[in-house]
């Protein structure tokens, strides 16, 4: 038998093991009860959500009703839904049905104002026509009268000069006096009918250019007193700005310069009159961010494959592969793992110059960025966690290279509208060259690896004198004498869809405003295949100048880029090239053939596109300037005669 000690250890174990079934117990009546609470909680949530969208169709159907011949009304006012859920459905669904009869009737009516619209810019076209035969019939009886006048008079003159010169008896004098007097007759109905005819000319040719004058050429410049110029900036820009005569002003400004920080308050606050211009647009971001622009082109490309087919989508595939952090971290992850031996490179998406850009191959690296090995220093001291946004690209690690150094190219892009989309391209640009020789071992190595000059020009052996931004002539000619004419103009071809389509991606997202315009800085890469890469895009490209050589190109691109947005009015809006600056595209590819001008020939089409190409600007601009001019001087004659007939 057992002993008392055992029967009293068998009891304190049964003791113990009824103590801890009744805390299990308690534990999951305390489960059962916060889990019945949450249940209760969200049906009542589910129905205050009933009744709220009943309520919201209630309203909307007495807001219909209030402009319905026939209204529908289900229930009277203050009627509660029922809690048979059937019965609420029915009535829903009849609030559904009448909503959707006055919709079908609001598109009916909305589709005939359409038609009516349509039929009268129809009969405004048929007037156009009308207006430009009559103006082309009025110009054919204009001459027919000129000659005859002309005739007339030289007839005249000859028959005064005879009749004065010879000495004819009284008896043959009569005769010629009333042939005489019958010239002159003659000479003054054409007269009249000159005078006459040129009235309708002018009556027409001012019916027929009156209505279809467009923004463009009625917009005038600023030419009574100096542009006054506001700017954040006290480098190229303010220097550009002042050797134009602007005078400079921190309160009433025509023209500002503005950092991207103080946007948001400027827009919010500001009014801007006609003739003001600013740097920036609001949501410029969509394009500069490196997590937007990321996005916004991938919706870019589903678009296009979905609505012009794969074949076509191939040609959006001009940035590396790319995920957001820590968003997309897990696609990234998996993604990581069927490509177990690719470099990777992060970047923040919010910073510029290439500040926090380090690689990778483990994601034990990433792993400690997480934990917080590249937090700043005042997250660390109040012991957040990381929250900063990056985006994490495959590397593209066989770069070209040019005496075994990696190099990035800047090209400049404006654009001045989003809608329509206008975009300029800047001839010149250059080549940003490593210090340190290429190798794609040494991912440490932040010299070998990212060109951005911000970073360069803190290794130890730099010296801005020994080369390291090539122009984009320059590396243009390189590139062709190694590879040809073909290669490198397929190469370009390439780069000018870049521009277009990554501006494509965010024109219907974009706020426009005519007030405003936009100067990128887009940096592209160059594979050993010559694929360019699109690298990021530059909201406030760097303007401060690190040689001699690069200080007059960046004064040559503002001063061109003040010469495309016109705020003195010396151009007439149909130009394609101003200085450096082409128009590549005009709610439309711009083209010119060989020699530079516009033509409809589709064998010889070609994007007006001449980047790395010989910038004549300053003849180019004497030229533009003084054949505008003429032009202004010429309209200018004829709205005086014009005026002078008129009032005759």
């Amino acid at each position: 038998m057992p002993s008392n000690d055992e029967y009293k250890l068998s009891l304190s174990n049964l003791c113990r093991l009824i103590d801890e079934l009744e805390s299990k117990i308690n534990r999951l009546t305390v489960e059962t009860t916060n889990q019945r609470n949450q249940i209760l909680k969200r049906e009542s949530d589910y129905q205050n959500s009933l009744h709220s969208i009943y309520n919201e169709i209630v309203y909307c159907s007495e807001c219909l009703s209030n402009e319905s011949s026939e209204p529908f009304i289900i229930v009277e006012s203050g009627t509660a839904p029922r809690d048979d859920i059937e019965v609420w459905l029915s009535r829903f669904k009849a609030h559904l049905t009448w909503l959707k009869q006055e919709i079908e009737i609001r598109q009916e009516q909305e589709n005939k104002i359409r038609q009516e619209l349509d039929n009268a810019l129809l009969d405004c076209d048929a007037d156009r026509k009308y207006f430009a035969s009559e103006l082309a019939k009025r110009e054919v009886l204009i001459n027919e009268l000129r000659s005859s006048h002309q005739i007339f008079e030289h007839e005249t003159l000859n028959n005064t000069i005879e009749y004065q010169q010879s000495s004819l008896p009284e008896d043959e004098r009569g005769p010629i006096d009333d042939r005489y007097r019958q010239f002159q007759i003659m000479i003054d109905s054409v007269k009249r009918e000159l005078h006459t005819a040129k009235k309708d000319h002018m009556a027409v040719k001012a019916a027929g250019t009156k209505t279809f004058q467009s923004r463009t050429e009625r917009r005038r410049g600023i030419t009574d007193r100096p542009i006054r110029f506001r700017s954040f900036l006290q480098n190229t820009i303010y220097e550009v700005l002042k050797n134009r005569g602007w005078l400079f002003s921190d309160e009433e400004w025509d023209f500002y310069w503005c950092d991207v920080g103080s946007m948001k308050d400027l827009f919010d606050r500001g009014y801007f009159e006609e003739h003001m211009r600013i740097n920036h647009f609001r949501n410029h971001y969509e394009l500069t961010r490196k997590d937007l622009m990321v996005k916004n082109l991938k919706r870019f490309r589903k678009q296009v494959e979905r609505e012009q087919g794969r074949l076509e989508a191939l040609k959006c595939d001009f940035f590396p592969t790319t995920y957001v952090l820590p968003s997309e971290y897990h696609l990234f992850v998996e993604e990581f793992k069927r490509n177990p031996d690719t470099t990777w490179i992060m970047k923040p998406a919010a910073r510029a110059q290439g500040k926090g850009i380090f690689l990778f191959r483990k994601l034990q690296d990433i792993t400690a960025w997480r934990r917080g090995e590249y937090m700043t220093a005042y997250d660390k001291e109040q012991n957040r966690e990381a929250v900063e946004t990056y985006v994490v690209q495959r590397y593209v690690d066989n770069p070209y290279l040019i005496g075994g150094k990696k190099f990035d190219i800047r090209i400049y892009m404006l654009v001045t509208s989003y809608n329509p989309l206008r975009v300029w391209l800047y001839r010149e640009g250059f080549a940003r060259l490593s210090g340190t020789r290429y190798t794609v071992e040494s991912i440490e190595d932040t010299y070998v690896h990212i060109t951005n000059n911000a970073i360069q020009k803190t290794a130890p052996n730099y010296d801005p004198d020994k080369g390291y931004k090539w122009s984009m002539s320059r590396l243009r000619q390189y590139l062709i004498a190694k590879h040809g004419h073909e290669i490198v103009d397929i190469m370009i071809k390439q780069m000018d869809d870049i521009f277009i389509k990554s501006l494509q991606s965010v024109q219907k997202i974009m706020i426009n405003d005519k007030h405003c315009f936009e100067l990128y800085g887009y940096d592209i890469l160059l594979d050993a295949n010559l694929k360019p890469w699109l690298i990021e895009t530059n909201a406030s490209p760097s303007l401060t100048a690190s040689n001699q050589e690069d200080n007059e190109l960046k004064n040559r691109l503002l001063d061109d880029m003040i010469n495309v947005i016109d705020m003195e009015g010396r151009l007439t809006g149909k130009e394609k090239r101003v200085g450096g600056f082409d128009l590549i595209y005009n709610d439309g590819p711009v083209y010119c053939d060989e020699a530079g001008v516009e033509t409809f020939n589709l064998n010889t089409l070609r994007l007006n596109s001449f980047l790395g190409c010989a910038n004549d600007r300053n003849v180019q601009l004497r030229h533009l300037y003084r054949q505008n001019q003429l032009i202004k001087r010429m309209e200018k004659a004829a709205a005086a005669a014009t005026t002078s007939n008129n009032t005759s």
